[in-house]
C-alpha cells in the first residue's frame, strides 16, 4: 500500500507530464525555465526525485501554468469557500457574478422546503421590485 507521500508524488508526476505535454514543452525547455539540469528535471518527472522539496514543486507549478484549482486537488487541500475566492479574485465583473450566483444558490437552497404559496409570494415581491427598478415610461396614445 502506498503512503500519502507516495500518492502525492504520483499525482504531481502525472500533472507535470500532462501540463508539459499540453504546453508542448520538452523536458529540456522546462529544465531551462526552472534553472535546472535536464537530468534533474527528468528525474523529477519520471521518478519523483526532488518533489518533496516544496520550492521545486512551486516553481514547476508556475512554469507549467497549473491552475490553482488543480493544485488544490493535487495537494488534496479543502476547496476554497466563496469568501476565500473573493479575496483571491481581482476582476470586478467576476466578483459581481460570484455575488449574484451566491445569492441565487442561497435562495435555491432555502426554497427547497417552502410551499408553493410562499414561493409565489416571493416571486411577486421580486417581480414588483424588478418593475420598480426598470420602470419604463410609455408615451401616451395620440388621439386624432
Amino acid at each position: 500500500m502506498k503512503t500519502k507521500e507516495q500518492k502525492l508524488i504520483e499525482r504531481l508526476k502525472e500533472a507535470f507530464y500532462k501540463h508539459r505535454d499540453t504546453l508542448k514543452l520538452t523536458q529540456q525547455e522546462v529544465a531551462d525555465m526552472l534553472g535546472k539540469d535536464i537530468k534533474t528535471y527528468q528525474k523529477m518527472e519520471a521518478k519523483g526525485n526532488g518533489l518533496t522539496v516544496i520550492f521545486n514543486v512551486l516553481d514547476t507549478f508556475h512554469v507549467l501554468e497549473i491552475p490553482t484549482s488543480e493544485i488544490i486537488q493535487l495537494l488534496e487541500l479543502p476547496p476554497l469557500n466563496p469568501s476565500e475566492i473573493k479575496n483571491m479574485c481581482t476582476d470586478k465583473a467576476a466578483l459581481k457574478d460570484m455575488g449574484e450566483n451566491e445569492i441565487c444558490s442561497y435562495v435555491v437552497r432555502q426554497c427547497a422546503d417552502l410551499d408553493d404559496a410562499t414561493i409565489a409570494t416571493l416571486l411577486n415581491i421580486l417581480s414588483a421590485e424588478n418593475l420598480r427598478r426598470h420602470k419604463c415610461k410609455v408615451p401616451p396614445l395620440r388621439r386624432g
